[in-house]
């Protein structure tokens, strides 16, 4: 790990190496999505527009669409459909993006892997022990609170979202960010994973369990993904590093598991978390060692 840097392990970043590696493997068999109409083909069925993102190209009916959600298909021969993909465009618009963005950073990041910076909202949690607790944990922040309450009114498969947990990442090409092929949590965090893409479009990459085959989703800039069933619990997703064109922060939302919901085992704890996330005025999880001042 070097100086201002967060990896170890097999991650890396700009800032540890000049050429980042991760584990990330080219695949041949590539699947897209258009990021004007949702449509899910193979490469030769889109042309690039901007940032990566692709359109249908000019020979295939195309409409622009605001929010889209994928149906299930059939990728790859030896695993289960793709499925579980919503996308909200414009989900803020260019001034509350820049309010966001200024909010966010005014709070120290912490050093994370792979070239990233994080700030979180959320219990302490042992994954590999099955074990939560409050912490320092209190609340998530005051300016969650709009876009939480956006999310519930206007997304109506979201409507009774209600995220215990929020993760700030903050990725940049300079340093090479990236994220590598990995599925949550499903002890703990529940169906829906929720995030705000800000300051620039990204591809999210999704790769089937086998390894066979893989999707590439556009993230808008401005957008709201939410990421459920299969694209949740079977597939893994990653963000590449040549993916991420200059700047880039991601919102994430979390909610309960079953277990910690009404009637599960765990209900009491997660009524307590849920009241503790409901105060919205919270600040994030401090670690002064890894700490970095903002600089937007």
């Amino acid at each position: 790990m070097a100086a201002n840097c967060g990896c170890s392990g097999v991650r890396s970043c700009r800032l540890c190496q000049p050429k980042p590696v991760g584990i990330n493997v080219e695949c041949n068999n590539t699947w897209m999505q258009c990021a004007t109409c949702g449509r899910i083909g193979t490469k030769s069925t889109f042309s690039i527009v901007k940032d990566d993102l692709v359109k249908c190209k000019e020979n295939t009916p195309c409409s622009e669409v605001g929010t889209y959600e994928s149906e299930a298909v059939k990728l790859c021969k030896h695993c289960e459909h793709f499925s579980g993909i919503l996308i909200c465009k414009n989900f803020v618009s260019e001034e509350e993006e820049s309010v966001l963005c200024r909010t966010v950073s005014r709070e120290p990041w912490v050093l994370s892997q792979s070239g990233r910076l994080k700030q979180d909202f959320g219990p302490k949690v042992n994954f590999k022990k099955k074990k939560v607790k409050l912490g320092t944990f209190n609340g998530l922040p005051s300016y969650a609170l709009n876009l939480v309450q956006r999310i519930q009114g206007t997304v109506p498969r979201l409507a009774g979202f209600n995220p215990v947990e929020m993760c700030n990442l903050d990725y940049s090409s300079s340093r090479g960010s990236a994220i590598d092929p990995h599925k949550d949590d499903e002890w703990l965090w529940g169906n829906h994973l929720v995030t705000v893409n800000l300051l620039s479009s990204t591809i999210l990459t999704f790769t089937c369990p086998c390894g066979s085959a893989e999707i590439q989703v556009p993230l808008p800039r401005r957008s709201l993904i939410a990421v459920y069933s299969s694209a949740r619990y079977t597939w893994l997703h990653s963000i590449k590093h040549e993916h991420i064109s200059g700047h880039r922060i991601a919102v994430t939302f979390r909610e309960l598991s079953k277990e910690f919901s009404s009637g599960g085992t765990e209900a009491d704890v997660g009524k307590e978390l849920l009241a503790v996330a409901n105060s919205f005025s919270g600040t994030p999880i401090s670690n002064p060692e890894r700490s970095v001042h903002n600089y937007f």
